[in-house]
């Protein structure tokens, strides 16, 4: 058996139907890594009401989820947009010198805010400094293109700024949701990526583009600036 624990994003209490859909469930997820063991799904509440502290008390409520898993169990720890901000902040204050074996553990997140160079939360000065940093633990960052909270423009200087920036907010309304919308991503679908020590950042394009206005998606991409260089 292998325990999952789902940390939800900002104002869920609790509700954890976007990981339960995102990347196929933790079930599918845990096939897509690899493992073949049955999943024992644990939603960790935290004060995700809470944009200032919420995410240092999501970090202290995952150190003690985690150790309440028995010690013959392997750990996914699946968090989305400031669950996943949680689990950044996790292995920065605490994963540095848990005494979890990191071969139990592996982190996933999706929609990560503070992911570096396109994460808003941290555009704005937010949970600084950004993450997840390289530890002992295996990190997978998944993001969506144009997702506003984690794959926000950054180049101001491209002619096409204002463009990708309505792009992303058009995105991120309905019909689209392409912040909670990770149902039809998987971690072997086609995408780009790059490993920076433990981290493995995953770029997956998104199709259609939310609001064309008659810009191409190659001078949408000249006003970002990513971690991983998309090669669509």
């Amino acid at each position: 058996m292998t325990t999952v624990l789902c940390v939800p994003g900002a104002f869920s209490f609790g509700n954890i139907a976007t990981l339960e859909s995102g990347l196929g469930g933790p079930r599918e997820l845990l096939t897509q890594l690899g493992d073949n063991s049955v999943a024992a799904i644990v939603p960790v509440k935290y004060n995700d009401w809470d944009a200032i502290g919420g995410a240092t008390n999501g970090a202290s409520k995952i150190d003690a989820a985690l150790h309440q898993v028995s010690a013959d169990e392997n750990i996914v720890l699946y968090g989305h947009s400031y669950g996943a901000v949680s689990n950044c902040v996790w292995l920065r204050n605490q994963g540095l010198t848990s005494t979890i074996d990191p071969a139990r553990l592996t982190i996933v997140n999706i929609a990560n805010s503070i992911r570096p160079n396109n994460g808003l939360a941290a555009m704005l000065g937010m949970y600084l400094p950004v993450g997840p940093v390289s530890t002992k633990y295996r990190v997978i960052e998944v993001i969506r293109e144009f997702d506003k909270w984690g794959d926000y423009p950054n180049v101001t200087s491209s002619p096409h700024y204002w463009q990708a920036l309505n792009n992303c907010n058009y995105g991120d309304m309905a019909p689209g949701n392409i912040h909670i919308s990770y149902q039809g991503i998987r971690l072997t679908n086609p995408h780009v990526e790059t490993t920076i020590g433990t981290v493995t950042f995953m770029l997956f394009e998104t199709n259609p583009i939310p609001n064309p206005s008659g810009v191409t998606r190659a001078q949408l991409e000249t006003a970002y600036n990513r971690i991983v260089t998309p090669n669509w």
